[in-house]
């Protein structure tokens, strides 16, 4: 009797020891060999931070980190410099990734705001590349002093920015109580270009803020927001 007391008394202390405020990730990436180096990065407001370097171990690597309760944090994991995840993580997070290092994401398990997040910064690369194309093209049909060709990729440029502000607008709108709209309202098509840079983005801004400042009072990012605001 004394000895299933014992073991009971062990396992609570066990579990009264473990920290609440942890999220922790399994990266499931199909095609990593063994001792492939994933590097961790965090969004700090206006930089990026490298937080860890991780090694696959039969096609897995783990991650763990310590999460401030109402405020989640934004993490990048890279193999080489490319991007193989974006992830939302906030405390009491266990989540089950499915990747590739050429193909990215393809599933999330564990949290929907992770789930939001992975699409919503998926989306945003590609915009990005396709302006980096079309950058190109203006490049060189200025070069080849080709004027209908520099109008075409200006036209093509004009309307791929108005797209996708209004998607990341109505985005905004639609999940203004996530955390992952931060992120969006903070996009650059170029160092030079904010996608919302005009005065009157500033009204946006201030819904989000007000449904954010409730569901994240705590958050770093939602402060920052007050500032820029």
């Amino acid at each position: 009797m004394k000895r299933i007391v014992y073991m009971a008394l062990a396992i609570l202390s066990v579990v009264s020891c473990t920290p609440k405020n942890r999220a922790s990730v399994v990266l499931n990436i199909a095609d990593a060999k063994d001792s492939t180096q994933v590097v961790v990065t965090k969004l700090a407001i206006n930089k990026i931070n490298v937080v860890d370097t991780l090694y696959a171990k039969g096609n897995k690597v783990t991650f763990t980190t310590e999460c401030v309760q109402g405020a989640p944090d934004f993490y990048y994991f890279y193999n080489n410099d490319k991007k193989v995840a974006s992830l939302v993580l906030q405390a009491g997070d266990k989540l089950e990734v499915e990747a590739t290092l050429e193909g990215g994401v393809s599933s999330i398990k564990g949290s929907e705001e992770a789930v939001k997040f992975s699409e919503v910064d998926k989306e945003n690369d590609k915009v990005l590349m396709e302006v980096s194309r079309l950058a190109d093209e203006l490049t060189q049909a200025q070069m080849e002093n080709d004027a209908q060709k520099a109008k075409e990729a200006t036209r093509a440029l004009s309307k791929l920015f108005i797209r996708h502000k209004q998607n990341a607008t109505k985005y905004m709108y639609d999940n203004s109580k996530s955390i992952t709209v931060i992120p969006v309202m903070y996009q650059r098509l170029s160092p030079e270009l904010p996608l919302f840079g005009e005065i009157k983005d500033v009204f946006i801004f201030k819904t989000v803020y007000d449904s954010l400042s409730v569901a994240y009072p705590q958050s770093p990012y939602v402060i920052s927001l007050s500032d820029d605001i």
